[in-house]
């Protein structure tokens, strides 16, 4: 009679996966903990927002972060142009940076700032976000 194979190997490579998934999950909150969503002086839920047009209203909610923004790896690795990427949603990111002088040009003409930081100032911003407990109203014209 012949002998059944042994699935030893399975648990090998189970545990292999294992550690790969818990490695790259590592890596990627490391690297995307803070893609710009979140600090104190942007608008988020509940927050009174400036302006009811679509694409002013997205850019309040992000920074955008230069470092990152440095080549298509980067881009693509950090998830960079993350302004870009909300506006334009369905273009390939590498071709977002094609758009950065119309977005920058197009913000100064209808007064709408665009929000930067640096990878540990969005993260440091991140843990403000967190911590704040207080909606932002923008008019707190109270009349006693």
């Amino acid at each position: 009679g012949g002998q059944s194979p042994s699935l030893d190997y399975l648990y090998d490579v189970f545990f292999r996966w294992v550690h790969i998934m818990i490695f790259t999950n590592f890596l990627y909150t490391i690297f995307n903990i803070n893609r710009g969503h979140h600090a104190p002086h942007l608008t988020h839920q509940g927050d009174e927002i400036a302006s009811y047009d679509f694409g002013a209203y997205q850019v309040s909610t992000i920074n955008d972060r230069p470092g990152v923004n440095l080549n298509i790896f980067t881009i693509l690795a950090y998830q960079g142009e993350q302004v870009l990427h909300q506006l334009f949603p369905t273009i390939d990111h590498a071709l977002l940076p094609h758009l950065k002088s119309t977005l920058i040009k197009t913000c100064k003409e209808f007064d709408v700032k665009l929000h930067e930081c640096t990878i540990i100032g969005g993260f440091i911003g991140q843990w403000r976000q967190l911590y704040s407990t207080e909606l932002k109203i923008l008019n707190d014209n109270k009349t006693e």
